[in-house]
């Protein structure tokens, strides 16, 4: 006998992300959602928000959502130095 899957039990089918696209928009956005820096900084979700909060992610509130400024971020990274070299 087979047995069906019902809606509630499927898993959400996302597209994939792409490490590049996180990194083309570190280099070319003025700023990112917290989710996305801490994806950056391979740190989950929460901990970026964690760390937002105690001021390790630096943020500023746009509106009612965080956003992560890329300029500390790339600097952060260590990606300011590799793109004056």
């Amino acid at each position: 006998m087979q047995e069906t899957v019902s809606a509630a039990r499927r898993p959400r089918s996302r597209p994939p992300r792409s490490k590049g696209s996180d990194l083309e928009q570190l280099l070319t956005k003025a700023t990112v959602d917290v989710a996305l820096a801490g994806r950056l900084l391979g740190i989950g979700k929460n901990a970026a928000y964690r760390a937002r909060e105690v001021g390790d992610i630096p943020s500023i509130k746009v509106g009612g959502q965080y956003r992560v400024p890329t300029a500390p971020l790339r600097e952060k990274l260590g990606l300011n130095q590799q793109a004056a070299a």
